[in-house]
């Protein structure tokens, strides 16, 4: 029996839906004071970098929304603790110390776009919360799949995804990834965090022989990788994902019939879960295992010929041309 079979036995179905339901009612919380904060008419001047981006910096909004979202939690007494981003990780809340549900969450994913009056100008800037089995129910560390339920918000257009255990649900239905078997960037959408210098390179090396298509950063990660799992995209790549939005993600996506793996083809539901510190894992998901197996047979090549090209920049040499090389 896994973690999930095990906690699903010792929670009667509607306990599991008070858990639902309260993760759902924080959701929608923090969609009331995400509007009302982002509704003030405030300049900001010299807002950027994490920790300190508008509505950090003048209002306070990820604060804000992260007391929202703790304050209804905190009203489901199967839940342990509490761990959402930008809390101290040795200030964990603990709500009931005998509770047997562990909450990780992101009460702000995407704010780099919100550098104007918070208004993040078409851009998803979303919220996510993701319940774990306690961590002290078992021996080992937490794992992605272990995920009970979960919901993530796209603030912008109210775009809900959630996943219970029937299943991952966008807009109250069954979430599908797409059916495609080749990788064509003139017909179909894939995304990487542009953030990082290495997911550029690694994203235009990967698609050197295509000169035309779609190649998307919208800003919002945990929105980038839903995407995947209800079907706007085939793909979404990091060099260096951290673990706040996977921790929703991973599972959300293979239920929609997709494939979530590190860059070595292990599957990301078998990783531990490092919330403060994994900021370092390769990340792979993809809309089926076909689409995923293309991306693993260039990742590798590609990978080396960008960190090569970058080292060229950095150390102010002049870029070798690649010629008819394949990846």
């Amino acid at each position: 029996m896994n973690q999930y079979e095990f906690l699903a036995a010792q929670t009667q179905f509607s306990r599991r839906d008070q858990l639902q339901e309260v993760i759902l009612q924080a959701i929608e919380n923090a969609q009331e004071v995400f509007t009302q904060h982002t509704s003030v008419e405030i300049e900001v001047e010299g807002a950027g970098g994490f920790g300190s981006l508008y509505g950090d910096s003048e209002l306070n909004l990820d604060t804000h929304l992260r007391t929202t979202l703790e304050t209804a939690l905190s009203q489901c007494d199967i839940i342990r603790r509490i761990t959402i981003e930008g809390r101290k990780e040795d200030e964990p809340l603990i709500v009931n110390p005998h509770g047997i549900i562990d909450v990780f969450g992101d009460p702000l994913d995407g704010s780099l776009a919100m550098l104007h009056k918070g208004d993040a100008l078409g851009l998803p800037v979303s919220v996510g919360l993701a319940a774990y089995p306690a961590q002290t129910l078992f021996d080992k560390k937490l794992q992605f799949g272990d995920l009970i339920c979960g919901a993530a918000l796209d603030f912008r257009c109210c775009d809900l995804w959630y996943l219970n255990q029937d299943g991952c649900f966008f807009k109250g239905l069954p979430a599908r990834t797409q059916e495609v078997i080749t990788v064509d960037i003139k017909k179909s959408i894939v995304a990487t965090e542009m953030y990082y210098g290495l997911n550029r390179w690694v994203w235009a090396v990967l698609f050197s022989d295509q000169p035309k298509g779609w190649l998307r950063n919208i800003s919002s990660a945990l929105i980038e990788q839903l995407y995947v799992a209800s079907g706007q995209f085939i793909a979404y790549l990091s060099a260096f994902q951290k673990h706040h939005e996977p921790v929703f993600t991973v599972r959300a996506i293979e239920s929609a019939g997709g494939v979530v793996l590190d860059w070595d083809g292990k599957p990301f539901r078998s990783l531990e879960i490092d919330f403060y510190h994994g900021l370092n894992t390769p990340f792979l998901a993809a809309a089926n295992l076909s689409v995923a197996n293309w991306f693993l047979k260039r990742l590798p090549q590609a990978k080396q010929v960008a960190e090569d090209l970058m080292s060229q920049v950095v150390n102010n040499r002049p870029l070798q041309h690649q010629g008819d090389q394949k990846i």
